[in-house]
């Protein structure tokens, strides 16, 4: 075992204590209500899950090399180790209840880190940037879907505090179809490209009209991730400024992570910076996405698996559970949860594309299930993005990742822009200088 992967395994089992201590610390004491139970694990099964993260942590890319490796560490940091550590102590014999469902996690996580791995092995010799062809289709569509989100909502647009976020969200969530395409598109695919390609290719007038987007976008629709991306992005500009060094080891996320979870666990009390780390962050971030692992699964486990069902197309050919169906929620899974397992109907608990496309549609098969398409877009992504500046890359996918810790992935491929960043970097490209 080489010296960067033993560094790296240390650096997950840090962020693994780092979580443990603040479910004990934080999660439980303060949001014991929510779900967030504590019953002691035993020895055994600490020790299960234990071996469980190290195998995943002998197959994940140890280092930031291209997108499909940044999209993987995210979801694991998010979704995978909070996961584990949430069955094991929220219940009675957590790892027997939900052991298929780790286990599978698991296997799921070692096919998409080689997948991951696989491709970032073939960079290409010759070197691309965006076409001048490119700029200016990006740039006439976020002038397009900026114009058409000012006309639709500028009688309601408005800069709010985040504890009001809910209250500007009900303000601009009255309609629905095409907009929601134009939202999405606008704040997750052509907005980040434009902020990307203004760091990366030093081009201001593109780095101010990204950064624009943004608060424009947040005015609109109040999204926490939206106001924060920016910051996040210019975060991993600096990371992956260099093409080696340790700014582009994995280390540093869960190093950082680590470190964060603990702050916000011991002084969220008394210092209103941890106050706010914790409920943003730690609560909502970190732990929501690996509570609704045991959530989906004890709710759909008992009133019928969905076998994809909720999603769109699908739903017209097959029928949906028996229990399901007939509810005015089906099939937003989010607000099945709320209703049943939190008995708050009309509220999402959105989550996921393990806890949504997986648990929810068969259990521990469906997560094995999703993890092939995951696989095969990951795999298709470094392949089509190797010529390119690996830096843009990720950037510009990093919406994508963290989509999917709290989304579908069928619903991050055609609503989020999935395929579209697949066309863009197999045709928006021109030779580098």
């Amino acid at each position: 075992m080489s010296a960067e992967r033993l560094w790296f395994i240390i650096s997950v089992f840090l962020y693994v204590g780092g979580m443990f201590f603040s479910y004990l610390m934080y999660l439980n004491p303060v949001w014991d209500y929510y779900g967030f139970k504590y019953v002691e694990p035993e020895l055994h099964e600490v020790c299960i899950v234990l071996v469980l993260i190290f195998f995943t942590s002998l197959f994940l890319p140890s280092q930031m090399r291209n997108p499909g490796s940044v999209i993987v560490l995210l979801l694991h940091c998010v979704v995978y180790v909070p996961g584990l550590v949430i069955c094991l102590l929220v219940t009675k014999n957590g790892v027997l209840k939900y052991g298929y469902i780790l286990l599978a996690l698991t296997v799921a996580f070692i096919v998409i880190s080689l997948a991951a791995r696989h491709a970032s092995a073939h960079g290409s010799i010759i070197k691309v940037e965006t076409s001048r062809l490119g700029r200016r289709a990006v740039l006439a569509g976020w002038v397009t879907l900026a114009a058409t989100l000012i006309y639709e909502y500028h009688s309601s647009m408005s800069f709010v505090g985040l504890e009001n976020v809910y209250d500007q969200r009900a303000e601009t969530s009255t309609l629905g179809g095409a907009i929601s395409y134009v939202k999405t598109y606008f704040a997750y695919v052509l907005t980040p490209i434009l902020f990307a390609l203004g760091l990366n290719e030093k081009r201001p007038l593109y780095l101010i009209i990204g950064f624009c987007g943004f608060i424009l976008m947040y005015m609109v629709s109040a999204e926490r991730t939206i106001f924060l991306m920016p910051f996040l992005i210019l975060v991993f500009n600096w990371l992956l400024r260099k093409e080696t060094g340790f700014g582009r080891s994995a280390s540093v996320i869960y190093l950082g992570l680590a470190a964060f979870v603990v702050f916000t666990s011991l002084f969220y009390a008394v210092n209103e910076i941890a106050a706010l780390f914790g409920i943003y962050f730690l609560f909502r971030t970190l732990a929501l996405p690996g509570l609704s692992i045991s959530l989906y699964e004890d709710l759909f486990s008992r009133y019928g698996y969905t076998h994809w069902t909720h999603v769109k197309g699908v739903g017209s050919l097959v029928d949906g559970p028996k229990f399901f169906v007939s509810d005015d929620a089906w099939p937003q899974l989010g607000v099945l949860v709320g209703k049943y397992m939190y008995n708050a109907p009309g509220n999402n608990y959105n989550a996921n594309l393990f806890s949504g496309d997986g648990v929810a549609a068969a259990g521990a098969v469906g997560i094995l299930c999703i993890s092939i398409p995951l696989s095969i877009w990951i795999y298709f992504l470094n392949k089509f993005s190797s010529a390119w500046d690996s830096r843009f890359s990720i950037l510009i996918i990093l919406p994508l990742g963290i989509i999917l810790t709290n989304g579908h992935f069928f619903t991050m491929l055609l609503s989020f822009g999935g395929l579209f960043a697949l066309l863009f970097f197999s045709f928006f490209s021109s030779k580098k200088n």
